[in-house]
């Protein structure tokens, strides 16, 4: 099961903000946020070498919520989701279907909404620049 919830990201991935978590000698995993540019061939050449291996978490309900969005019908895990945050303006629809990870997310009320990204979005680090990319404030 833990296999399912982690992935081994891509080095296109990574930027500084970027949430992972790395394994220690002692095989404990540690989150941690990429903290500059000069970190991240530091962060992907341990990766490689297999000394501190990295992985992410796929993005989840939890972290959709951090954001301000709450669960109005489906799930995450089983099936297509859909949040909305407490105005009701935003909405996001989700799925971990067999395409893999996708999002898309639109502003405003039902036949009148604009839709305003669709795509995967893999992790909460995506879905945060995302967020910021098309102007969402938490509400």
């Amino acid at each position: 099961m833990e296999k399912d919830k982690y992935y081994t990201p891509e080095i296109e991935e990574l930027h500084v903000g970027f949430e992972y978590e790395f394994k220690q000698s002692s095989g404990t995993w540690v989150s941690h946020l990429i903290p500059g540019l000069s970190a991240l061939l530091v962060i992907w050449k341990s990766n490689n070498s297999g000394k501190y291996p990295i992985r992410v978490k796929y993005l989840d309900q939890k972290d959709i919520e951090s954001f301000g969005f709450h669960l109005i019908g489906g799930t995450l895990e089983t099936a297509d989701a859909v949040f909305s945050t407490k105005t009701g303006w935003w909405h996001l629809h989700c799925t971990n279907g067999k395409r893999g990870p996708w999002a898309a997310i639109s502003k405003g009320f039902r036949a009148g909404a604009t839709m305003l990204f669709s795509g995967t979005v893999k992790n909460k680090s995506e879905l945060k620049r995302i967020l910021k990319q098309i102007g969402y404030e938490k509400s």
